[in-house]
């Protein structure tokens, strides 16, 4: 309702009209910068998850998304 589009216009007609993320390519974003900052410490003493954990009814995790693009 911000843009007042009408209601059959898509969402990624107006994503890219506006010319603002997704929310998944946001979610990529951050979760990538994350990654890299994690694995750039030197130190780090504790596990950060690089594992994949047993899955259950197709959750999406955000490290899926880095695997598809």
């Amino acid at each position: 309702m911000i843009a007042k589009a009408p209601w059959y216009v898509t969402n990624v007609a107006l994503h890219n009209d506006l010319q603002i993320p997704t929310i998944k390519q946001t979610v990529i974003k951050y979760y990538y910068l994350r990654c890299t900052k994690i694995w750039n410490i030197a130190q780090l003493h504790t596990n950060a998850s690089t594992d994949n954990p047993a899955r259950r009814l197709k959750h999406e995790w955000p490290r899926d998304f880095l695997n598809t693009h």
